[in-house]
């Protein structure tokens, strides 16, 4: 039966490479977890003054990912960062053909500051800076982790004095967010930078989704659109995101892959099973699915993948149907 494309296409940038820089404690560990759905994380946060920024970091649960670790810039400890732009360089300066060697996106992991320190170390407001002329096109996001201990802390004030009110605690979330974080980040960094809060706690999956939302399709507005699908194969946060990418990916390619398979050298004395069981083998391989049970994510990805393509479907159908009235 026929190759995937979309398995063709990933070959170009088989492994989605992000460089994840933050001092220990910050919660990078967890983060890359839920991201990219790997147990296990040896970052700096477990090895304190050990990471290895040029060593990458490939998990046998997940293939499709490649982690860089760095520590965090702190005061006085100026060789993490001189590491950091060393490193960011010598791979800006790979081959451009050669995507799958470069950094695709960089995620500059920052505490939210509950105790009223402060949110930015030297180092990385130089690195904020300076970040057009270190990372050129990366896409550098700052991800405010622990927004938990946030909400908790305000929900704590809140009952405590009296006055709990849910709309009034989300109007407060926000401006406490921007007071400690979003405003500081601007006056270093400029309106322009990328930002986003997290959390790796129950009931807030939709921030780490937003997180990968925002990554993709930065990188691929500005870098490119290969290690952006690269980006949705490797998450593991998100179903909705891989169906709506393998929708959109597929949508142009649709007619091609189905005719593909009944014209196959190796089609004849295969059943429709056999097609089937082979789309399913390439949503499986291709979209990079963890499921070991093959009941969940699987089962949610062929309803929504096979819902959106029949809509898709019939709205091409019916498009051509309306112009040839005409």
């Amino acid at each position: 039966l026929s190759i995937s494309t979309t398995s063709s296409d990933s070959q170009i940038c088989p492994r989605f490479r992000l460089l994840v820089i933050g001092k220990s404690g910050v919660g990078k560990s967890s983060l890359i977890q839920q991201a990219f759905g790997i147990n296990e994380v040896h970052v700096s946060e477990h090895m304190p003054g050990k990471a290895t920024i040029d060593k990458p970091l490939i998990s046998s649960e997940n293939g499709r990912f490649v982690l860089h670790d760095s520590e965090g810039f702190e005061a006085g400890d100026s060789d993490n960062f001189i590491a950091a732009k060393a490193f960011i360089d010598r791979r800006r300066k790979m081959p451009t053909l050669a995507v799958r060697d470069q950094i695709h996106a960089v995620w500059l992991c920052l505490s939210i500051p509950l105790g009223g320190g402060s949110l930015l170390e030297r180092g990385v407001e130089e690195l904020l800076k300076s970040r057009k002329e270190i990372l050129g096109d990366i896409p550098i996001i700052v991800v405010f982790t622990k927004l938990d201990e946030l909400v908790d802390k305000l929900e704590y004030n809140a009952k405590k004095s009296g006055q709990y009110d849910e709309a009034a605690l989300e109007v407060k979330k926000g401006n406490t967010l921007n007071e400690l974080c979003i405003q500081p980040l601007n006056k270093v960094a400029g309106t322009d930078i990328l930002h986003t809060a997290v959390s790796k706690e129950e009931g807030y999956e939709s921030t780490i989704g937003q997180l990968i939302d925002l990554t993709t399709t930065n990188v691929e507005t500005f870098l490119d659109p290969e290690a952006a699908l690269a980006m949705m194969i490797a998450q593991r946060a998100h179903i909705g995101l891989k169906v709506k990418a393998s929708i959109a990916y597929a949508r142009p390619l649709l007619f091609r892959y189905w005719r593909g398979i009944a014209v196959g050298m190796n089609f004849i004395g295969f059943t429709m099973l056999d097609c089937f069981s082979k789309i399913h083998e390439d949503i499986i391989g291709v979209w990079n699915l963890y499921d070991p049970d093959c009941v969940r994510y699987i089962s949610d990805f062929m309803l929504q993948s096979a819902d959106m393509l029949l809509r898709s479907t019939w709205s091409v159908k019916s498009s051509k149907i309306r112009l040839s009235t005409i």
